[in-house]
């Protein structure tokens, strides 16, 4: 398919003007601002502009005619509409009619409803019919220039007019969304780009009006899953871009500080990205934790993801948990596949909840014994997040496999090349790529990325809220964690560590001593359910948990030492709950501190959090 062309004039005006696109028909999402009634007739009028925020992107005129005034024809034949035209075609203070010079005529081919008129904060009145003309593909060089309206009658070869004649650019209706302080972050999103590409192009540059959409503009835009991905880079030129994963999001198995390693598939793709669209701001937000997966990624995803932030909230959400879900089964893969697929749903309807917009991709990597790793015996994790994906329409991304497959990968030469090796933190890793792997996982992606940002011919303006399904998985209700920053001084046989700069260790509890039982903390919150996050060793420790009276005993262990969950408290009701946690059994092993990492709340609409009480 061919690009789009789009040519400017400056200072010297061109007489060809191109067809502009107009459609008749409803539109959501937009933000109107009236013209006063009395600067028009009451039987035909022009009653403002809006822009759409939402969809296929254009500056629309909204007008109404009093039904018993004229004789109207109804539908594809219909004699009413608006005649449009930039203001720079004509001479200041003309009054357009269907004669003038290079006019556009929209016919009224379609109605508003009365819903979509007062959705529009216009009162509605069944005297009228309400119609609209929306002028679409309008480049962001001509944001500023300005668009006549007038609304006219046609009865046989006489035109009746609006007295008024309305004149709204892109530029003003964006300013005017801006400060009105009711409309939805999204519209203003949308707004403030606006205003952001007129401020980059400058009002010095003149637009001959006869030349908006000038020279071969193609209108048969291609689609993409990536859409509002490449509207963010193209028309907004600002883009956040978050990844949300395990230890090879971070960028485990290089030999450098592989949080700020610039060689892992994570810094490689940001990289692509900053490179592919220089003129676009890029932020990226690491939310990966090191033998994490969809569990804690569900509790964590709301603060993580910064998604309480509109402005950095993401617009591009890269997901890897498929192989930290396989190793965090309590007993089979197979048996955890129910719990994979409720933690990825929470996650999925967590993120579009606070940013609607948002593009997500799942990224699915593999270990030694997992080589193959696409069906649902092989791989049940991946499976189960697969299911997701195709609930929502997500993009999946199998970088693993293709590694395997393009590198003929067995488990006999597994570490020779990609996985161990030179450049590798660990020359028998079976999971964590070295830098030679990393790459390559970055070059799946950014093939991906090149297919649906660059090969595509794509309408920069299209912006569109992702549909969401009704929920299948039974997804959490209001996932939340907390940490212990606020118990410092409280516990006993406890002691606060606090990371700067960590995602997964903001304030944590670690037992003072090994082989000493009785360290203490209490706290009370708000909800239905509660989950401790801790760090399990091969060598055993016992808690015994106390809610609102009733105890019970955890032994916190793993074969290998790594994160694990234990949920504590489920199905109760939405109140104020008291709980104490004490250690009452570990190991003398002077590296078994028993530590815990995070409490996990949910069922609290209002994430109130978690008050600790000081403790003997």
């Amino acid at each position: 398919m061919k690009k789009c062309k789009k040519s400017i004039a400056i200072s010297s005006p061109i007489k060809k003007i191109c067809s502009f696109l107009l459609i008749l028909s409803m539109l959501l999402s937009l933000s109107i601002f009236a013209i006063p009634a009395s600067a028009d007739t009451p039987t035909l009028s022009v009653l403002g502009a809006s822009i759409r925020t939402e969809g296929v992107q254009g500056l629309r005129f909204v007008g109404k005619v009093k039904k018993s005034a004229f004789s109207l024809t109804i539908g594809e034949n219909a004699n009413f509409g608006i005649l449009l035209i930039p203001q720079s075609s004509v001479s200041a203070g003309t009054q357009i009619t269907n004669t003038t010079s290079s006019v556009q005529i929209v016919p009224a081919k379609k109605l508003l409803s009365q819903a979509s008129v007062e959705s529009l904060s216009l009162t509605y009145d069944p005297a009228y019919y309400y119609f609209s003309a929306v002028l679409t593909g309008i480049p962001e060089e001509s944001y500023g220039t300005e668009i006549i309206a007038r609304a006219y009658v046609k009865n046989g070869g006489n035109y009746t007019y609006s007295s008024g004649q309305t004149l709204r650019s892109v530029l003003f209706i964006a300013s005017e969304i801006i400060k009105d302080v009711g409309i939805p972050e999204e519209q203003k999103d949308y707004a403030t780009s606006v205003l952001s590409a007129y401020e980059r192009i400058g009002s010095d540059i003149l637009i001959d009006g006869d030349n908006i959409f000038h020279g071969d503009h193609d209108l048969n835009y291609d689609t993409s899953v990536l859409q509002n991905t490449y509207h963010r880079l193209a028309a907004a030129k600002k883009l956040n871009v978050a990844y949300l994963g395990g230890s090879v999001t971070v960028g485990v198995g290089l030999e450098t500080n592989y949080y700020a390693a610039t060689d892992s598939w994570r810094a490689l793709t940001t990289k692509w990205l900053k490179d592919t669209f220089p003129k676009a701001t890029i932020t990226e937000t690491n939310a990966g934790i090191g033998g994490t997966g969809s569990a804690f990624g569900a509790y964590r995803a709301r603060d993580d993801l910064k998604l309480t932030d509109s402005s950095t909230k993401p617009d591009l959400l890269f997901i890897d948990f498929a192989i930290n879900d396989a190793y965090d089964a309590p007993a089979t893969e197979s048996a955890y596949a129910s719990d994979v697929r409720t933690y990825m749903e929470t996650i999925i309807r967590t993120v579009y909840e606070y940013a609607p917009y948002c593009d997500i991709i799942l990224v699915y990597t593999t270990d030694k014994s997992r080589r193959a790793g696409t069906s649902s015996s092989d791989f049940p994790s991946l499976a189960a997040q697969h299911d997701v994906a195709t609930k929502y329409g997500l993009t999946e991304i199998y970088v693993g496999k293709m590694l395997v497959e393009e590198a003929g990968l067995t488990a006999s030469n597994w570490n020779n090349t990609y996985f161990g090796g030179t450049g590798a933190e660990n020359p028998n890793d079976i999971v964590h790529p070295n830098s030679k792997g990393y790459k390559k996982y970055a070059g799946y992606v950014q093939n991906v990325l090149k297919a649906e940002l660059v090969d595509k011919t794509l309408n920069p303006f299209v912006y569109s809220r992702h549909s969401v399904p009704s929920a299948s998985y039974s997804p959490i209700a209001y996932p939340a964690r907390y940490f212990f920053n606020d118990a410092n001084g409280k516990t006993t046989g406890f002691e606060l560590i606090e990371k700067a700069n960590s995602l997964a260790d903001k304030g944590y509890l670690r037992a003072s001593t090994t082989g000493v039982t009785g360290a203490k903390v209490a706290f009370t919150f708000t909800g239905t359910g509660l989950q401790l996050w801790t760090y399990a060793r091969s060598e055993a420790s016992t808690i015994r948990v106390t809610i609102d009276g009733v105890s019970a005993n955890y032994t916190i262990q793993r074969g290998s030492p790594n994160n694990k969950m234990y949920r504590v408290a489920s199905g109760l009701s939405n109140t104020a709950h008291t709980v104490t946690i004490e250690l009452i059994a570990t190991s003398s092993n002077s590296g078994n501190l028993f530590t815990l990492q995070a409490l996990m709340v949910e069922g609290d609409p209002n994430y109130t959090g978690v008050t600790f009480q000081s403790v003997d």
